[in-house]
């Protein structure tokens, strides 16, 4: 513990003692208020997939930590005639979630919102309704933003008043 030495001195009068903190709160007061956040980043997860017909897994991924599937975009070279669809699988050893998303232009933006743990794993599968239709090109990108379990705050200019306070009270 650092002790520090009181800001107001206590041989001070109490209109002296009353002077000396207003000047401390006034000073405070013209100091800027400076707030630091952290902010926690989406995580890209991203692959494109070329060939004579790309149906099936497009992609896949395995989670390190928990976090959220917040967003996530499929591009296709080509308007599929009679649509397609993209199924997200997210699994472990014990159970599982997926969700399937219909697509009938060369683009989607979807929120999935899936929890995620450690070691979950994401396959991203591709089909068309038609089965006679070939996809030639395929990319998908997802977000996954990992989760922040203990984050630190620290407010340095909220202990210097409080210790001040504190300070006045023991006089």
């Amino acid at each position: 513990m650092v002790m520090r030495k009181p800001i107001i001195s206590p041989s001070l009068s109490s209109e002296e003692k009353i002077d000396k903190l207003s000047k401390v709160v006034e000073r405070l007061g013209r100091r800027s208020v400076k707030v630091t956040s952290a902010i926690v980043t989406p995580v890209p997860i991203s692959n494109c997939v070329i060939g004579e017909d790309v149906r099936g897994e497009i992609l896949r991924y395995l989670f390190c930590c928990p976090g959220n599937l917040n967003k996530g975009g499929i591009f296709l070279n080509k308007k599929p005639e009679s649509g397609a669809l993209v199924k997200l699988e997210i699994f472990n050893d014990l159970d599982g979630e997926s969700k399937g998303y219909s697509i009938s232009r060369r683009n989607l933006i979807f929120a999935p919102d899936i929890e995620v743990d450690t070691w979950n794993r994401l396959v991203v599968s591709l089909s068309s309704v038609n089965p006679e239709e070939k996809i030639t090109e395929a990319w998908i990108a997802l977000l996954w933003t990992p989760s922040v379990k203990d984050a630190t705050v620290k407010s340095y200019l909220i202990d210097e008043i409080e210790e001040s306070v504190d300070d006045l009270l023991e006089e």
